[in-house]
């Protein structure tokens, strides 16, 4: 049964969100293309939100790609970058990413408070993801995309508006 994994993410200031944006699409691309990975989806949400779901075959693609490359050197710097953090992961029967709804009910339900985060920021409860700001991207092949907003995009290489 396939692995899902959604993680939200939420940059502390303005000032993190280039670095964070540009990294966040690397690492986005990284995992579109490791072996394993059946789908990478990216949420730009309001208030310096991003949210990601990866969904791939077994645990050790997963594990390889967290550990490798561009995803492993970000993360030791997410947390300075972010003042929120919050992971789950499921396994389904479907290889089909799951809807950003149902990614937030189950964040909800099981991520708990913020994790690894040097300067927490608990004052807000999570929103329901933005919808209004998916807008697709399409990164390495059609089974993966970003969901981004568009903003940045002419400057990305191998990535196109679907």
């Amino acid at each position: 049964m396939p692995l899902v994994a959604i993680t939200r993410l939420r940059a502390r200031s303005w000032l993190y969100l280039p670095m964070f944006f540009v990294q966040a699409l690397r690492s986005a691309r990284q995992a579109a293309r490791t072996e394993g990975n059946l789908a990478t989806r990216l949420l730009r949400d309001r208030r310096n939100t991003f949210w990601t779901t990866t969904v791939w075959r077994t645990d050790a693609p997963m594990k390889a790609f967290m550990l490798s490359g561009v995803h492993r050197r970000v993360m030791l710097k997410l947390p300075l970058w972010c003042d929120e953090a919050a992971v789950v992961h499921w396994r389904q029967e479907s290889s089909e990413p799951p809807t950003w709804a149902e990614g937030y009910s189950r964040l909800r339900v099981r991520a708990g408070g913020p994790r690894f985060i040097i300067h927490p920021r608990l004052t807000r409860p999570m929103s329901f993801p933005n919808l209004a700001l998916d807008r697709r991207l399409n990164c390495a092949s059609s089974r993966h995309y970003c969901a981004f907003e568009a903003w940045g995009r002419k400057n990305l290489r191998g990535v196109r508006a679907v």
